[in-house]
């Protein structure tokens, strides 16, 4: 091989290796459990990650009120799959404002995040989706 050759074959080399690896990163899957004791107990369950269809979210909510009582919430959805973050509209029939939930998962955690008016009609003032949690 001549000797101007081999910079060219270097530099594809690790052109590969990096494909490789970020299609490796890519598709990592968020199947899992996670947890939170943070404010109340979360726990959200990811499943189906892997596969082309829509990927499965359940989570619940439940945060100690001050008069013994806890607020409870929960919701179960189909989430569309962006690489590492998942991004689902939550919808019923009797609720006509907007709430977008997104999960971000990085390494053993997940990030939840809420955005629109209608999404207290799903949790209360009280029991907010919105939390940091670790894969159990």
């Amino acid at each position: 091989m001549a000797k101007h050759a081999q910079p060219l074959m270097r530099g594809l080399l690790m052109a590969a290796a990096l494909l490789v690896t970020v299609s490796a990163l890519a598709a990592e899957s968020l199947d899992g459990e996670y947890v939170s004791a943070q404010g109340g107990e979360r726990q959200l369950t990811i499943s189906g990650s892997d596969s082309a269809d829509a990927v499965a979210v359940d989570m619940e909510v439940s945060v100690p009120q001050a008069d013994a009582t806890s607020c409870i919430a929960e919701f179960s959805a189909a989430a569309e799959r962006q690489g590492n973050r998942l991004e689902m509209q939550l919808s019923e029939d009797d609720i006509d404002a907007e709430c977008r939930v997104s999960i971000v998962v990085a390494g053993r955690k997940a990030t939840v995040s809420e955005q629109g008016e209608g999404c207290s009609a799903y949790h209360g003032m009280a029991c907010p989706f919105a939390a940091t949690l670790e894969r159990r």
